[in-house]
């Protein structure tokens, strides 16, 4: 096996270029640290490398520009290779080594920040190839060079984000909670969406929408982007000119550049290794109309159809989805409000019209207001140990235009001159305490039931394990009405007072 210390006078030597330096390089992905300090303060083996940039041979000048991006150069030298490499790549023919050469000017440009003139020479070309015209051969390396231009330190301008305006015309496709398909499902169905189910979401027609906009029961929404999608890179190009795309981003972003991400999402088989490509040909196809830069505006999702190919949604930053716009607080253990409507939605049979409704672990109040969206209370109390848990609980039901009666107290102190109709409340988790602790907590929530809630009044917790049924065997006067599953480790215990 050659050692570094040949390998250093080959270089030198220039003996076997392309070999040594391959070689080379191979040795510094290892973790050969002291071959690639040595040759970086080397001055002979540095002007071997600058001579390799002219090599007649492509392949050589692709190692050579490679190896310099990976050495360990201080301030000075990375400022004159990345003047060479500069001209270099002005002088380039060949596009495979084009991007070899960008990767490595991206790596001195973090060491040695690219000047102005560099800069607005980069750009020119990134110009170029927005506005030419390739063969299907060139075009896998055009996009990998405008892959390796757009992520160079400075080559994102400064720019505002683009703001959405929603399309008048769209289909929506509803992201369910992970687990909690059922009751949006349910729900849909009822509102006459007889179709567009699948295991990802459900797809509603543009002329559904409105029957689904008030829905509370599905985690978040996409945009259906009109068209079909092969999921071949040769018939992308016309597949997106022919697609809703161009449209969306003229119509909602007001000719803004937005910048875009792309999530291919692909079957388990791993089929369609093109799609690999969509993100830098799709970037090429808008011209200009698109970057691909943090902070995105859009994210672009690719989801597989039964029938094969893909099927594109949209899915724009900001705040669109107005549902729970009250909820501006919220702690690490807040209930999410998506997860409160949909307690509230299964327990919907059991509920009361004007009741009074007391939370005892209400947090910030969330599960409260979902209690009272759904069907309008007559009074509603609340209680937490945590002050900041009552500030933000205060906060939201302002917004939302409730009444909300917050006190600072443990519930098992929690008292109240008249019962109430119904008791709802997410559980602590008490999954790292003792039995003793647990067993105490769930004696302690019983006789809070028994002392609080008005004959044939109901309580919904939500809860994890048996204690709930032994809680309500060790009461006198509970009474068990249903379990109703919720997540992977938990169940709604419907409750009433005999």
């Amino acid at each position: 096996m050659i050692d570094s210390e040949s390998l250093i006078k080959d270089l030198i030597a220039k003996r076997e270029l392309r070999v040594t330096l391959s070689a080379i390089r191979e040795y510094i992905r290892e973790g050969d640290k002291s071959l690639a300090a040595g040759i970086s303060e080397d001055k002979d083996c540095l002007d071997a490398l600058r001579s390799a940039l002219d090599s007649s041979d492509p392949k050589e000048r692709k190692s050579a520009v490679l190896l310099i991006g990976e050495l360990p150069l201080g301030k000075d030298l990375a400022a004159s290779f990345l003047k060479a490499l500069m001209t270099g790549y002005g002088k380039e023919r060949t596009l495979f080594v084009r991007e070899s050469y960008l990767k490595s000017i991206r790596a001195l440009s973090d060491i040695s920040p690219l000047g102005t003139d560099d800069l607005r020479a980069l750009r020119a070309r990134l110009v170029q190839i927005d506005s030419g015209s390739f063969t299907e051969e060139d075009m896998k390396h055009i996009l990998s060079e405008r892959k390796q231009l757009i992520q160079i330190p400075g080559m994102a301008e400064r720019r505002e984000a683009a703001e959405f305006v929603e399309p008048e015309s769209a289909g929506l496709f509803l992201l369910p909670v992970k687990g909690l398909y059922r009751p949006l499902k349910e729900e849909l169905m009822s509102r006459g969406i007889d179709k567009g189910y699948s295991s990802a979401g459900v797809l509603v027609a543009a002329s559904n929408v409105e029957k689904v906009r008030d829905c509370r029961l599905y985690q978040s929404f996409w945009y259906r982007i009109r068209g079909r999608f092969s999921g071949k890179t040769e018939t992308l190009s016309d597949e997106i000119r022919n697609s809703g795309l161009p449209d969306l981003l003229l119509s909602a972003y007001k000719s803004r550049v937005v910048s875009i991400r792309i999530n291919v999402h692909q079957r388990k088989d791993g089929s369609s290794s093109a799609s690999k490509r969509f993100a830098p040909e799709l970037l090429y196809l808008l011209r200009g109309r698109a970057v691909n830069t943090a902070p995105y505006d859009l994210t672009l999702h690719f989801l597989p159809r039964k029938s094969g190919g893909l099927i594109l949604f949209a899915d724009p930053a900001g705040a669109r989805d107005q549902r729970f716009s009250y909820v501006r607080e919220r702690l690490s253990t807040s209930m999410q409000p998506v997860k409160a409507a949909i307690m509230v939605y299964l327990v919907r049979n059991y509920l009361h019209q004007d009741a009074r409704v007391f939370d005892p672990f209400s947090g910030n109040g969330t599960l409260l207001l979902e209690r009272d969206q759904y069907l309008t209370t007559r009074v509603m109390f609340a209680a937490d140990t945590n002050p900041l848990a009552i500030r933000a609980g205060e906060e939201n039901a302002r917004l939302k235009g409730r009444r909300v009666y917050f006190v600072r107290r443990s519930a098992f102190t929690f008292e109240s001159d008249r019962p109430f109709d119904e008791i709802i409340s997410e559980l602590p988790d008490l999954y790292e305490k003792s039995d003793a602790d647990r067993d105490e907590f769930y004696t302690m929530t019983g006789e809070t039931m028994e002392r609080l809630l008005a004959p044939k009044g109901r309580a919904f917790l939500l809860a994890g394990g048996n204690e709930i049924k032994a809680m309500i065997r060790k009461s006198g006067s509970l009474s068990f009405l249903e379990e109703i599953p919720f997540d992977d480790r938990r169940s709604i215990y419907v409750i009433e007072r005999i």
